[in-house]
């Protein structure tokens, strides 16, 4: 079992084109701050050899509370055609899980390690708001929930605290890739929002030895 920190950003590529004369296309990232606590469990096996290496595999899995909120005030014009965005946007990653190799050094009870592997994870973004001008529409009751894949690097120590039982201290950083959240058109006119996951952990847990 384990239970941790996590956070750092969601970040929302966009990108506006406006077939005005002349056309206009304006791209950028949108970014919020993330945060809240995670907590979940892992599986896996290690092997020691020649003779204070230690080699394994983990997976694990975790509810998660961490989550971010914007507020959105954007204005684009080409001369002939503007358009102007109000509202809010956020998002919550609702769990997330890893599959990792682990390599360290041991020390007697003292093991310490890195780690490394593929991440996966769900995202509900909800937008709400509106858009006027040359593009136009309702943002209300915008959500959606994208499955992320990516990969995650960190590294720990883990201590014996008796033959079986361990306690661990781990860092991990974790990248979800990108996901497109929707888009409006209007004729030429278009405007595009994809949310980008990553954000770092910091977790205390224990392991059970069989």
């Amino acid at each position: 079992v384990h239970g941790g920190f996590g956070g750092d950003k969601f970040t929302y590529p966009f990108s506006i084109n406006l077939d005005g004369a002349p056309p206009m296309s304006v791209g950028g990232n949108l970014s919020l701050n993330s945060s809240g606590f995670y907590g979940g469990g892992q599986v896996g096996y290690n092997w020691q050899f020649a003779p204070q290496w230690v080699g394994g595999l983990e997976a694990d899995i975790n509810a998660s509370a961490i989550e971010g909120k914007l507020g959105l005030d954007l204005n684009a014009t080409d001369g002939t055609d503007s358009v102007h965005i109000n509202g809010s946007a956020g998002s919550k990653l609702d769990y997330f899980g890893t599959v990792r190799a682990r390599i360290g050094w041991a020390n007697g009870p003292l093991l310490l390690y890195g780690t490394g592997g593929f991440a996966y994870g769900d995202v509900t973004s909800s937008i709400s708001g509106s858009a006027s001008g040359a593009i136009s529409g309702s943002l209300d009751g915008i959500s959606k929930t994208n499955h992320h894949t990516g990969w995650t690097i960190g590294g720990g120590v883990e201590y014996a605290l008796t033959r079986n039982v361990s306690l661990k201290t781990e860092y991990k950083w974790v990248d979800l890739g990108t996901q497109d959240l929707f888009s409006l058109s209007d004729r030429a006119d278009s405007l595009k929002l994809s949310e980008t996951t990553k954000f770092h952990t910091l977790e205390v847990g224990l392991n059970y030895r069989f």
